[in-house]
C-alpha cells in the first residue's frame, strides 16, 4: 500500500501539474492549447515507438532476476537512446516534407525531447521497481516535477510563448533521468555498465521483438486518433478531444500506471517464477477489485464528470462533454485490458499478446478513417 501510495501521489502531483498548465494555455490560447495537445500526442506515440516494450521486457526481467542486472540496465538505457535520436532525425524530415510550420515543428520537437527523456528515465526507474523502491522514485519524480512547472508558470506569466513553455518538459525530464542514473550508481551497478557491449541480449531478442511489437501495436490504437483528428480538423477540434481525453486519463492513470504497471506486474512477475500456485488466486483477486475501481470510475465519468470539465475549463470546452462520455465506459474497459496485458507478460506470453493486439490495431485504423472526418472529437 505505501509504494502504492507513493506512485500515486508522485503520478498525481505530475498530471494535476501539468493539467494546470494546460488549462491555464486552454482558456488563454486556444489554438496553442491544440498545438501543445498534438505535440504530446505526437510525443506519446513516438515515446512508445521508443520504449517499444522495453520497460515491460525490463521490468519482467529485473523482478524475475534470471540474469545479470547491470548490463541489461546498460542495454535498455543505450536502446532507448539509440531509438530516441533516430526517431528525432526521422521526425524532422517528416515534418519538411508535409510542411509544418516551424513553431510546430519546434514545439513538437522540444516535447519530444522531453518524453524521450523521461522514457531513458523510466529504464532506471524500473529496476527501483523491482526493488521495492518505489518511495524513493516517488521523491525524485516530484522534485523534478514541481522545478519543471515553476518554470512553466514563470513562461505563463510573463507571456514567453507556447515555444519557452515547452521546455518545462525537458527541465523536469531531464532531471529526472539525472537522479535516477546517479540512484542506480549507489546501488552499485556502476562497475558492469562498461563491460556491456551489446545494445539487446543475443538470447532473448525473439523475446524483445515480440514485447516490442505489442508495445508498438498498443501506442498506434490508443494515439492514432490525434493523427486523424489533426488531418482532418483544425486545432480547436483537437483541443476539444484533448481536454476530454486530459480529463479522463488524469483520473484513470493512476491505475493503468501506478497500481498495475508499477506496483502488480513487480509482484505478479516474482510470484509467477518463484510462487506459481499462488498465481491464479492473486489474479482472481486483482481482477475483481479493479472491476469494481473501474465501474465506478467509469460511472463518474459518464455522469459528472462533463459537468466538472466545463467548469475547470470553461464553457467554451462544451464540445468535449460528448467524448468524455464516451471515454468513461471505455476506462473500465482499459483497467481490464491493461491488467489481462500484464498478466500475460508475467506468464510470458508475449506471443499471445501480440497477436491480441493486432485485431483493435487495424480497427483503430478502419474506423478513424471513417467515423473522424465526419463526428471529429466525438468519432
Amino acid at each position: 500500500m505505501t509504494r502504492v501510495l507513493s506512485l500515486s501521489v508522485s503520478k498525481g502531483l505530475q498530471d494535476l501539474l501539468l493539467a494546470l498548465i494546460l488549462l491555464w494555455l486552454a482558456r488563454t490560447d486556444q489554438p496553442g492549447y491544440g498545438l501543445f495537445v498534438f505535440g504530446i500526442g505526437v510525443a506519446s506515440v513516438v515515446r512508445g515507438g521508443v520504449a517499444l516494450g522495453l520497460d515491460q521486457y525490463a521490468l519482467r526481467e529485473f523482478s524475475q532476476a534470471e540474469q545479470p542486472r547491470g548490463p541489461l540496465l546498460n542495454q535498455m538505457a543505450r536502446l532507448k537512446s539509440a531509438l530516441g535520436f533516430i526517431i528525432l532525425c526521422g521526425l524532422v524530415l517528416f515534418a519538411l516534407l508535409k510542411g509544418w510550420s516551424s513553431r510546430q515543428t519546434v514545439v513538437v520537437m522540444i516535447i519530444l525531447t522531453g518524453q524521450i527523456m523521461e522514457g531513458v528515465a523510466d529504464t532506471f526507474f524500473n529496476l527501483y521497481r523491482a526493488e521495492g523502491r518505489q518511495v524513493r522514485e516517488g521523491l525524485y519524480r516530484t522534485g523534478t516535477n514541481l522545478i519543471g512547472v515553476a518554470y512553466g508558470t514563470i513562461c505563463l506569466l510573463t507571456g514567453l510563448g507556447i515555444v519557452a513553455l515547452a521546455f518545462f518538459l525537458i527541465i523536469s525530464n531531464g532531471l529526472k533521468l539525472v537522479l535516477a542514473a546517479t540512484g542506480v550508481v549507489r546501488l552499485g551497478l556502476a562497475s558492469e555498465w562498461f563491460r556491456t557491449r551489446s545494445l539487446l541480449p543475443a538470447a532473448q531478442v525473439p523475446a524483445v521483438l515480440t514485447v516490442a511489437g505489442v508495445s508498438g501495436l498498443g501506442s498506434f490504437y490508443n494515439y492514432i486518433q490525434v493523427f486523424f483528428l489533426k488531418q482532418f480538423h483544425d486545432l480547436k477540434t483537437v483541443a476539444f478531444y484533448g481536454a476530454a481525453a486530459d480529463f479522463s486519463g488524469f483520473i484513470a492513470g493512476f491505475v493503468t500506471l501506478i497500481t498495475i504497471g508499477a506496483v502488480l506486474f513487480p509482484a505478479l512477475a516474482t510470484t509467477a517464477v518463484r510462487n506459481p500456485e499462488e498465481l491464479p488466486g492473486r489474479v482472481h483477486a486483482y481482477f475483481w477489485q479493479l472491476l469494481t475501481h473501474g465501474t465506478g470510475v467509469a460511472f463518474f465519468l459518464a455522469t459528472l464528470g462533463g459537468w466538472i470539465l466545463v467548469m475547470v475549463y470553461g464553457p467554451k470546452y462544451g464540445a468535449s462533454v460528448a467524448p468524455l462520455r464516451i471515454l468513461g465506459p471505455a476506462t473500465l474497459l482499459s483497467f481490464l485490458n491493461n491488467f489481462g496485458v500484464y498478466v500475460l507478460l508475467a506468464l510470458r506470453q508475449e506471443k499471445r499478446l501480440f497477436l491480441y493486439h493486432l485485431f483493435p490495431a487495424s480497427l483503430s485504423l478502419v474506423l478513424g478513417m471513417v467515423l473522424i472526418p465526419y463526428w471529429g472529437a466525438t468519432g
